[in-house]
């Protein structure tokens, strides 16, 4: 460019520029207040009592004794203007441009790098500063630089016979089979669902999930569509609760049965996971009115193989029911109890899950050991017993209160004193043997035979690490056959207990049944 167009081309671009700072004031007074703001524009009078200033914004008046000092100095505009005069290249205006940046003037920042660059086109600070990128040699903007790589790469994939699908380079066979809706699977092209299915996973409304959360999530949905209301539910790598109280309640429950299966695996040396109910999530169903529970009945009993006749009649009439083939399920309604009593139900009924599922191979445990053991569950998770179970007819096992002994009473459990009562019974002599315990149904077992089923179970764990599994595993064998529960031979059923004792502590029924006793005293 000559020397005269270029100067010319300059004062143009000051012009252009000086429009932006016309509102400022003519003059750079800077007006320094008592309380340490600075006002910048031009002192246009002086009194005793008053300093008025003329800025951009128009004349501001300010009381006398407010004012620490009156600065005559340039104000930032007149600097800026100085600045703009001085700017002859590329680098000058660059470097006023990032003074106006500091200053908080991003427009004039923006149009001085802009001169920056046509000044000096290759100025690569003025460059970045308005957002270009340099590819290929080339400054441009990061649209046009993915623009071309993404040109040069579909040029080079078209090359080498490649083709695009769904926004991925595949060759043209995988694209046939991609449009199948086929997926490789260890070097197989098999449609995508099976594929699925392989890694473990199941689709549930549109989604993939892990087999046992679709699988639970299919089941809350089912509940409630029968419920015929809608049902909070809350899954956890162990369970699902589900059911017509607050979604955090229904959280606290699952922290609860966490903490259940920590004491159980503990004790009988289970190792931790879904394992113990067949890989599948452990099912809850919790509601505080009848309707639901009494609707979802035939929808859950449809869920397994050996409801027998009768069984919905009967838990139509009870609090809840629980079952561990093929799914473990509980179901439990709050009915005129209060939410603490329908929780603890929840974590009872744990108890009775876990371990019948233990090594579980179609029989029965029995009845004083199952009951024990859940009782112990409850008392785990929140500290106190408030349900105990008793058969119903057909088999189903509900919430009831048992037979309160004439020594022994409910409130024992919920302050947990009952074991101290129980030794009192025992040290009394009015605790029966127990063979007596061992012939009893759920329907006969009262409290002071529950609370005795409590502590043998404490005094077997007490025995050492392994001593629950090994009774567990003598009582799976020779365990008569379902729905029986009780041997009511009386040599067999002895023979019977000899060996699970025998096998868990080296004693036969009448010896355990001394030691524990012994135990329980000492304690």
């Amino acid at each position: 460019m000559e020397p005269a167009a270029f100067a010319s081309a300059m004062r143009a671009l000051r012009s252009a520029l000086l429009l932006l700072v016309l509102v400022a004031p003519a003059a750079g007074d800077v007006v320094v207040l008592k309380d340490g703001r600075k006002i910048e524009g031009e002192v246009v009078r002086r009194t005793a009592t008053e300093v008025v200033v003329r800025t951009a914004a128009g004349e501001v008046s300010f009381p006398a004794a407010g004012v620490a000092e009156v600065l005559e100095q340039k104000t930032r505009e007149e600097e800026y203007r100085d600045r703009l005069e001085a700017c002859q290249s590329g680098e000058d205006f660059y470097r006023l441009g990032l003074w106006c940046r500091e200053a908080r003037l991003p427009q004039r920042a923006a149009k001085l790098f802009a001169r920056a660059i046509e000044i000096d086109p290759d100025h690569a600070g003025a460059r970045q500063e308005l957002g270009f990128v340099r590819h290929d040699g080339e400054w441009m903007t990061p649209a046009e630089r993915d623009r071309r790589v993404a040109a040069a790469t579909a040029a080079a994939m078209q090359e080498k016979g490649f083709v695009l699908h769904d926004g991925r380079w595949v060759t043209p066979e995988e694209k046939a089979h991609l449009e199948k809706g086929e997926v490789q699977h260890e070097g197989r092209w098999i449609p995508k669902a099976e594929a699925m299915r392989l890694q473990g996973l199941a689709e549930f409304a549109g989604e993939w999930l892990p087999i046992p959360e679709a699988r639970a999530r299919e089941a809350a949905a089912g509940a409630a569509a029968t419920a015929g209301t809608p049902l909070e539910f809350h899954i956890d790598s162990l369970a699902l609760v589900c059911g017509t109280i607050p979604a955090e309640e229904l959280a606290a429950i699952g922290a609860g049965i966490g903490a259940g299966r920590a004491w159980f695996d503990a004790e009988w040396l289970v190792p931790p996971g879904r394992g113990l109910f067949g890989g599948l999530l452990a099912e809850f169903y919790v509601f505080a009115e009848d309707e639901p529970y009494l609707r979802t009945i035939p929808y859950l009993a449809a869920r397994s193989f050996h409801i027998p006749r009768g069984w919905a009649e009967a838990v139509s009439r009870t609090h809840g029911f629980v079952w561990t083939d093929p799914i473990a399920i509980s179901s439990a309604r709050q009915r005129g109890r209060n939410r603490t009593d329908l929780v603890g139900q929840c974590y009872h009924h744990l108890g009775h899950l876990m371990l019948n599922r233990l090594g579980f191979e179609g029989t029965l445990l029995p009845p004083w050991y199952d009951e024990g053991v859940a009782a112990l569950t409850e008392l785990h998770c929140h500290g106190q017993n408030a349900v105990f179970c008793r058969s119903g007819a057909g088999g189903g096992e509900g919430s009831a209160s048992g037979r309160i002994g004439v020594a022994f009473d409910w409130n024992v459990f919920r302050d947990g004193t009952w074991r101290s009562r129980l030794a009192r019974e025992v040290r009394e002599g009015r605790l029966e043997p127990f063979d007596k315990l061992a012939r009893r149904e759920f329907g006969q077992l009262e409290l002071l035979d529950i609370a005795a089923a409590m502590a043998i179970v404490e005094w077997l764990d007490s025995q050492g690490a392994g001593t629950l599994l090994r009774f567990h595993r003598g009582l799976r064998t020779g365990a008569p056959r379902a729905p029986l529960r009780v041997l009511a031979d009386g040599r067999a059923r002895q023979e019977y207990f000899d060996r699970a004792f025998r096998l868990a502590v080296g004693l036969d029924h009448r010896q355990a049944d001394e030691a524990w006793r012994r135990w329980l005293l000492n304690r």
